[in-house]
């Protein structure tokens, strides 16, 4: 950032700082200063009475040293830039280049593109010309944009780059506020919103870097009035831009210095690095607005302002030039430097505050008084800060302490096999030089191996070393004893690299690849070093599997496959890792079986054969007083088991009921049939015509036999025709007897009523003789 230090009656200067605040160098009436107030070089060719209208000071993306400083010269050549190597410890101060960048164009302003080491630099007057510093320093373009409303104003850039905002004081009381939109890829613009705000006394140059955004591109101060001399104060005022439209806008302006101690005749804002926005007046006035993301009098605007409590300070000159204090090295301590700080330029009622940068330190980190000390730690930057204090202003001085770490390098850590003496050396001629032996020579010879350090003074800057000398004693390891399997390959190769090498084998790279049993050894020659070792390979058969021959089943069934070896890990194609496997579908099954770190497989086909067909037959129907004949007609069977024992293809049966057979294919499937057997004999009544009851067990009763009955009625009457006997069940015979009295030998009459399956009904009758 363009600190706000500025030393009284300097006109048309610009300034860059660090991060803190501090001042690194101004640019003035044509030429540069340091930050002792000391002229170190001229921007110009012109005398010394021209002078160069400063605008802008650029880092160099390509060196953390060097500037870019943009200045206009008016009206002889138009804007011109140089390049000002500025280094931190002041070794330089010379100007490297100088260049035209363009030519009547006179007001500038500058954008960093977010995330990028990339600048874009806009200047315009009639149009706008963009330009973009890369990466590596280099400066293209320009990208034009033409047709934007009056440019005669100094611009801002917001912090996101991609607004642009300018004012224009179109008449005394009133300003045209512009609004770009920036394409920070394309360095093109084009026009958000151009309107009036109702300002008062402004004149004709005074807008010219009086406006400033805040962090977050939300809100923007303008005064409510400039001029171009002391004495005249005019309020400060807040808009709010992030709320779109030009109404809106100028209805959310907010006076935020309204009474008399607080209007200030403005000249210059510029974003701190602590997001807070500062301002200086021709009246040596300094002010903060403290919190500018924050809406209205929120903003808390100070005036006359000196230091936060945070320990950020503008910085303003004094007047009088001062000389930069001298550092001295007091002595060196193991891994550490201790260095003296003397200020070499006091004043009577002068105030010192020392800050040395280094947060780690704690209480040590600050002292007081023109001369102090301080130890720091190796391999850190440290920006050491002196506050000279007197009469309410204070003037800053920073010096950059590089205590580094490694940055000589003596010697890589080294081995030797042996070591008779080697000499070290430092470099670095008329430096100051402490060896850990004590020695303070650039140079030195060791006998011994160890570890060695070496700390080298050079005016502020402090380097420190440490390296390790050693005897190498060098150990082979080809790695532990091998197995593998039998038709692979093992890999056998050395842990040191860069050397020479021998195997067993003959061969001589850094590896071998053997799938023989033995033993190999490799011998290794590092620079004069050598060393051995040896591995035993040994190659493991891997196991026979077996899971059985292809086979069949029969559907319905399933068949379990097992491998032959026990105590492995298995994988089976279905997915399974048991030991066996059950299965059921037809197929390839393979398994592979690990032991031993070795895996061996096998594969077998399973076929599923289909049970026995068996046509469908009708039920067999035959006469009781017939036999029936039951053929199998299927020819693929080759063996029958009847539930009758017969093992024929076909078998007559004489008895109604169901009748299986067990039948057996060609492929050994079994299946089993049934056949019912029914009755389909035609109905049939036999009606004897005498018996005699005379209980020798023959024809002892009356009774009719039948075949295929499903109703039966028989009624017996005397010869005077009484009832004597009654009866629907066929088998129950008529014993000669009415009323439990034997009944005499004679002639009876009977009738019968039946009806047959599937028959109409039937009726006879006749006589029946009953012998005694």
């Amino acid at each position: 950032m363009a600190q706000l230090n500025r030393k009284p009656s300097i006109w048309q200067a610009s300034s860059i700082s660090d991060t803190m605040g501090n001042l690194l160098f101004y640019a003035s009436d044509s030429f540069i200063y340091d930050n002792n107030f000391q002229r170190v070089a001229r921007l110009d060719s012109f005398a010394e009475s021209t002078t160069a209208d400063l605008q802008l000071i650029i880092p160099n993306p390509k060196s953390i040293d060097q500037y870019y400083i943009f200045y206009s010269e008016v009206p002889q050549h138009g804007n011109q830039y140089s390049i000002h190597y500025c280094n931190y410890n002041a070794v330089t101060k010379k100007i490297l280049s100088k260049g035209v960048l363009c030519s009547n164009e006179i007001f500038y302003t500058a954008a960093k593109v977010p995330g990028k080491k990339e600048y874009w630099i806009i200047t315009q007057e009639n149009f706008i010309s963009a330009y973009m510093i890369d990466s590596v320093g280099h400066i293209s373009g320009p990208v034009i944009t033409k047709g934007m409303p009056s440019m005669w104003a100094i611009s801002r850039m917001n912090n996101s780059c991609n607004q642009m905002i300018y004012v224009y004081n179109a008449s005394k009381d009133s300003v045209l506020l512009t609004i770009l939109d920036f394409n920070n890829v394309s360095g093109a613009f084009s026009l958000n919103q151009s309107f009036y705000v109702n300002n008062s006394n402004f004149e004709a140059r005074c807008l010219r870097a009086v406006t400033d955004i805040s962090q977050d591109d939300s809100k923007l101060y303008l005064p409510s009035g400039c001029s171009c001399g002391p004495c005249k104060l005019f309020p400060l005022v807040q808009y709010d831009i992030s709320l779109g439209s030009a109404a809106k806008i100028k209805k959310s302006a907010s006076v935020i210095t309204s009474d008399d101690k607080n209007r200030i005749d403005w000249t210059t804002f510029i974003n701190g690095p602590d997001a807070r926005i500062y301002n200086e007046a021709f009246s040596s006035n300094f002010g903060v607005i403290n919190s500018p993301d924050s809406p209205g009098t929120k903003c808390n605007y100070t005036h006359n302002f000196v230091g936060g409590a945070d320990g950020y300070n503008p910085g303003i000159f004094l007047s009088r030039q001062d000389y930069w204090p001298s550092f001295s090295v007091d002595t060196f301590i193991k891994n550490q430097a201790k260095l003296l700080f003397n200020y070499n330029a006091p004043k009577s009622g002068e105030v010192y505050k020392w800050d040395f940068g280094d947060p780690a330190s704690g209480s040590l980190d600050h002292d007081t008084g023109k001369t102090t000390s301080h130890v720091f730690i190796p391999g850190n930057v440290y920006f050491v800060r002196l506050l000279v204090f007197k009469n309410g202003y204070h003037t800053t001085f920073t010096r950059m302490v590089c205590v580094q770490k490694g940055i000589v390098t003596i010697v890589k850590d080294t081995m030797f096999c042996k070591l008779d003496s080697m000499k070290l050396d430092a470099g670095n001629p008329g430096s100051q030089f402490l060896w850990s032996t004590g020695d303070t020579t650039e140079t030195i010879t060791i006998t011994k191996e160890g570890k060695y350090w070496v700390i080298v003074r050079n005016n502020a800057v402090v380097f420190n070393d440490t390296f390790n000398i050693s005897i190498k004693k060098i150990k082979v390891d080809i790695g532990k004893d091998i197995s593998i399997c039998k038709g692979s390959n093992a890999t056998i190769k050395s842990n040191i690299k860069t050397a020479s090498y021998l195997w067993s084998t003959g061969d001589t790279g850094s590896q071998i690849q053997p799938k023989q049993m033995g033993a190999y050894w490799l011998k290794v020659d590092s620079a004069g070093c050598v060393g051995s070792d040896t591995v035993n390979l040994t190659v493991i058969d891997p196991p026979i599997v077996n899971i059985g021959s292809d086979t069949g089943i029969c559907s319905g069934t399933r068949l379990k496959l097992q491998s032959n070896i026990s105590n492995a890990s298995y994988v089976w194609s279905t997915g399974d890792t048991l030991r066996e496997i059950i299965v059921d579908k037809p197929g390839k099954y393979w398994l592979r079986v690990y032991a031993d770190g070795c895996f061996g497989a096998d594969t077998m086909q399973l076929t599923v054969n289909p049970l026995p067909h068996i046509v469908p037959h009708p039920v067999y129907y035959f006469c009781i007083y017939d036999s029936a004949s039951i053929q199998i007609s299927e020819q693929t069977m080759t063996s029958f088991k009847w539930s009758t024992g017969d093992t024929t293809q076909a078998i007559r049966v004489k008895n109604v009921g169901i009748y299986s057979v067990v039948l057996k294919n060609d492929k050994g499937c079994e299946s089993t049939d049934r056949f019912i057997v029914k009755s389909n004999c035609p109905g049939r009544l036999f009606i004897p015509d005498a018996f005699s009851p005379n209980g020798d067990g023959v024809n002892d009763s009356f009774k009719a036999i039948g075949l295929n009955l499903e109703t039966f009625m028989m009624t017996i009457y005397n010869r005077w025709g009484e009832c004597v006997f009654i009866s629907n069940d066929i088998n129950r015979g008529w014993d000669g007897t009415f009323k439990g009295l034997s009944v005499p030998q004679g002639i009876y009459i009977y009738i019968v009523t039946c009806k047959f399956t599937d028959q109409p009904w039937e009726y006879s009758n006749g006589t029946l003789l009953l012998i005694r």
